[in-house]
């Protein structure tokens, strides 16, 4: 199966995204720029709760805005609470697709299967942890595997994201644009 096209979005395309939102209900979210697909995961999002049914509407309709039309949404039944079987967003249908994995992933669906994965960081992840997880994950064709994404939205410091990364290079990993 062929690779779908290439998009390229850019900071003004996220910013004119969540310009259609109140600053409550906008994402924190942040989109590999190329969105080639070839990093571990194509973005990273942190909700400011784990309530579902609260936090997915913002982010189907910024995700909407910069790809297009979503139509369903990979979630882990660990990591939220009030998951709905399907939202309304705009006017649209999202399917809820619950998995247990426990993998701090969602999957974000649009056309025909179509995928784009995004690292979910835990709501009461620091910002400073949360800026280092968001930063690591968006870099383009970023290979890091998702436990050590996950151990940076953990540390307390960049310093403790850093050893992480460490670490998986010294055991044989790359950061690809480090």
């Amino acid at each position: 199966m062929p690779n779908p096209p290439t998009l390229a979005i850019t900071r003004r395309d996220l910013t004119r995204a969540a310009a259609l939102l109140p600053d409550r209900a906008r994402p924190r979210l942040r989109m590999e720029p190329t969105l080639d697909r070839t990093g571990t995961v194509d973005g990273a999002w942190w909700p400011r709760t784990s309530n579902l049914r609260a936090e997915l509407p913002g982010l189907v309709t910024t995700l909407a805005a910069i790809l297009g039309p979503v139509v369903a949404v990979g979630v882990d039944t660990a990591a939220w609470t009030d998951i709905p079987a399907r939202i309304t967003v705009d006017g649209h249908i999202v399917r809820i697709i619950p998995y247990a994995v426990g993998d701090g992933t969602m999957s974000v669906v649009r056309g025909r299967m179509d995928h784009f994965l995004l690292l979910v960081l835990p709501p009461p992840t620091s910002t400073a942890a949360a800026g280092t997880a968001m930063a690591l994950a968006v870099r383009t064709g970023n290979a890091a595997p998702l436990p050590v994404l996950l151990a940076a939205a953990a540390a307390p410091d960049h310093g403790n994201q850093d050893r992480a990364a460490d670490r998986w290079e010294d055991e044989g990993g790359a950061l690809v644009g480090v």
